[in-house]
């Protein structure tokens, strides 16, 4: 049986793809046995992690990315003392939010005002109130609660309300204030 140099280069190409599959089999059966030792020592996923960046260059460069990312911060509405919201990888945090437009009003008004920025500030965020994981709220006086929650609970998507704290805080920034709200939440 004769070749021709097409066929032989054919040939070539295929033995070359085998060999690339078979080094790739052998790279991840390596970092699948190094994980699972690494885990029945109760190491924690960032161990392993750089333990198999150590033996492996592409696992080092997806590390390293990762790590990049992890601490990308992004703040909006920053002052000297403050941030209104921090995103971190993909959680927003919320500062206290209190009711600018409406201090000295009644506790529904302020909760409204709230709840409005806090729509817009997870905007800003690329989120929204579905994607809220925790809230805490403060209020002057816990005889304010059934009236904070009605406008709470009219707001508050069906089926996706967060962990929430509702604590009373006689002394907010200013008397005017008499609700404060904080949120975290998933971008």
């Amino acid at each position: 049986m004769t070749f021709c140099s097409g066929q032989f280069v054919a040939i070539n190409y295929i033995l070359l793809v085998f060999h690339v599959i078979l080094e790739s089999s052998r790279r991840i059966s390596r970092i699948f046995l190094t994980v699972s030792r690494e885990l029945v020592s109760n190491r924690t996923w960032d161990d392993v992690l750089r333990k198999i960046a150590l033996s492996d260059k592409e696992t080092a460069n997806l590390l390293n990315k990762r790590e990049r990312t992890m601490s990308d911060i992004t703040r909006r509405h920053t002052n000297q003392r403050m941030s209104q919201s921090v995103v971190h990888g993909n959680t927003v945090y919320l500062a206290g939010q209190v009711g600018q437009n409406t201090g000295g009003q009644s506790v529904a008004a302020q909760t409204q005002d709230i709840l409005d920025t806090i729509d817009s500030l997870l905007a800003e965020a690329g989120s929204d109130k579905s994607k809220i994981l925790s809230a805490t709220i403060w209020l002057c006086s816990m005889d304010d609660f059934a009236e904070m929650n009605a406008v709470w609970d009219a707001w508050v998507p069906e089926g996706n309300a967060p962990c929430r704290a509702c604590v009373e805080s006689p002394r907010l920034a200013t008397p005017a204030f008499t609700v404060e709200i904080g949120v975290i939440a998933a971008a």
